[in-house]
């Protein structure tokens, strides 16, 4: 803070027929900058005071109505050898950041509902159909198809994420998730297009055609991780 005294200053500032003027001042390293802003800020017509608080680098104007604005204040502080904004005008644009990523967030959540709304029906349907026919060659069929979406709509945040930080040459927790839900995703088409046929008395033998498949568990890490998360989001 100047050498002046805050509560003279704030007595003076407080008079109803004075304006004020905030501005954010930096590069000032001691009391004499300090004290310079305010000596060139007190030059000007229409200022009766200024206030000059060194640790935050604010500086708090009185200006009589009709004297020069804020800009031109600005001007001359940065004139004298600093970097100077008007206040307000920082104000409104953390204001507009603040808006912008409030928007960013409402975009992600609305994104991952989305996502969940497909995902979780899909995932309950191959779930049942698994455990419900698990050899049954038209409800693996089935069940593959239904995982696609999940697996590469649903899931697509995971699978970017994934190969942003594969670019990087670093790793996260969707790293894990991707490499789990396609190594899912290849293990079980494998099996299912290479699985024998055969049955003898209604029991399916050779060692893929009584493998299980796994989509069921890939649909369902998907669709539980995308519920986390907008959970999480709604906090």
């Amino acid at each position: 803070m100047s050498r002046r005294d805050p509560a003279v200053a704030s007595a003076t500032l407080d008079r109803p027929s004075d304006e004020r003027v905030e501005l954010d001042v930096s590069g000032m390293t001691c009391g004499a900058c300090a004290a310079r802003v305010e000596r060139v800020l007190g030059k000007q017509p229409g200022v009766s005071d200024a206030l000059v608080n060194l640790a935050t680098g604010r500086v708090l104007v009185e200006v009589a109505a009709g004297a020069p604005g804020g800009e031109r204040l600005a001007e001359v502080v940065r004139q004298a050898g600093f970097e100077a904004v008007l206040r307000a005008d920082e104000i409104a644009e953390r204001d507009q950041a603040l808006q912008e990523r409030e928007r960013d967030q409402a975009r992600h959540e609305n994104d991952l509902l989305r996502r969940l709304a497909v995902a979780a029906p899909l995932a309950v349907a191959t779930i049942v159909l698994t455990y419900a026919a698990p050899h049954d060659p038209t409800s693996q069929w089935i069940v593959a198809a239904l995982y696609v979406p999940v697996q590469f709509w649903c899931g697509l945040p995971f699978l970017r994420s994934a190969w942003s930080r594969l670019r990087e040459r670093t790793t996260n927790m969707d790293t894990l998730v991707a490499l789990g839900t396609l190594g899912t995703f290849v293990y079980s088409t494998v099996i299912l297009l290479t699985a024998d046929a055969t049955y003898e008395h209604g029991v399916p033998v050779g060692e893929l055609s009584t493998a299980r498949l796994n989509y069921d568990m890939g649909a369902f890490v998907i669709a539980a991780l995308l519920f986390t998360r907008w959970c999480r989001s709604e906090e």
